[in-house]
């Protein structure tokens, strides 16, 4: 029987509670499946689901990884579109003198700028032409540049793992001309309700498991008309401390029924290369869709 390990370095209690509970459902439904909180106290040959990026060389022999950073912020854009989901305009540079060009070549007044490191908002910024961004620690390969969507300022990040999509929680995040955007939220997050786009994002959860990543985390937006757009796909250090800790029930069981799932169709996913051999496929540049012209 494969041994499924959790590697998991939170100190919360809850998050704790989550892994101890996971594992006890699984292992009650047949899945030999335990948790750690580093690296070095995983079992060797055991399938890791890693719940935040570790050093490789720390990595027991045999074993077989998911959750390292494995694809940067360009390519999983690349990854969401393929696979049909509807993403705003977006592009890379291969300089940062071409920052300017972007105003000519869309049309726009205003755009964003997206550093690859960037997280939980910081790294986000807005690009005017009154106030255009440094681009001091600039990465060609995947910084990007997005379109600014109208509508609702809020965000749905949606969970996912394999064919479950576990839960989706509605962030009241600020407009991105709000200058609070990067420091605080209008109100505690909820539940949302799940994404129409539901069929798209099993299909994504099957894949990126060719590309090392395990448990994903998408976040979506909707446009003055209502459209779902996908601005981010987040496939490594899921958060756990704010869903696990207030909906348990709704996060814990639904991992576990993707894990589950995951396990009855012979762990898809192989882990044959080096991440970057993985993601070399990824190449484009540029894509998504304006949404003033998508129908």
């Amino acid at each position: 029987m494969k041994h499924i390990q959790f590697v998991d370095p939170s100190r919360s209690i809850y998050v704790q509670n989550g892994l101890t509970k996971l594992c006890r459902i699984l292992n009650e439904s047949g899945v030999f499946a335990s948790w750690c909180g580093q690296i070095e106290d995983a079992c060797p040959d055991a399938i890791l689901l890693l719940h935040d990026p570790v050093d490789e060389r720390n990595i027991p022999e045999g074993c077989k990884v998911y959750g390292q950073r494995t694809l940067n912020r360009r390519q999983r854009l690349v990854l969401a579109e393929r696979l049909g989901l509807r993403v705003p305009r977006w592009c890379s540079l291969d300089s940062a003198e071409q920052l300017l060009d972007i105003f000519d070549d869309w049309r726009v007044d205003h755009f964003l700028y997206k550093a690859d490191w960037s997280y939980s908002r910081s790294g986000v910024r807005l690009v005017t032409h009154d106030k255009l961004v440094a681009l001091d620690r600039f990465v060609p390969s995947g910084d990007i540049f997005m379109e600014v969507l109208g509508g609702s300022p809020h965000t749905f990040k949606v969970d996912v793992f394999c064919d479950e999509v576990i839960g989706c929680r509605k962030l009241f995040t600020r407009s991105v001309f709000d200058q609070k955007f990067a420091k605080s939220f209008t109100k505690p997050s909820e539940l949302g309700e799940r994404p129409a786009v539901e069929t798209e994002l099993q299909r994504l959860g099957r894949r990126v498991f060719n590309y090392g990543v395990g448990l994903l985390n998408v976040d979506i937006m909707l446009d003055e008309h209502g459209r779902e757009w996908v601005i981010e796909l987040n496939t490594c250090s899921v958060g756990r401390d704010a869903t696990w800790k207030r909906w348990p029930d709704t996060y814990i069981n639904g991992y576990a029924k993707g894990i589950m799932g995951w396990v009855d169709d012979g762990c898809v996913g192989q882990l044959t290369a080096s991440p970057d051999a993985l993601s070399a496929d990824l190449a484009e540049k540029a894509g998504g869709s304006s949404a003033d012209l998508f129908p």
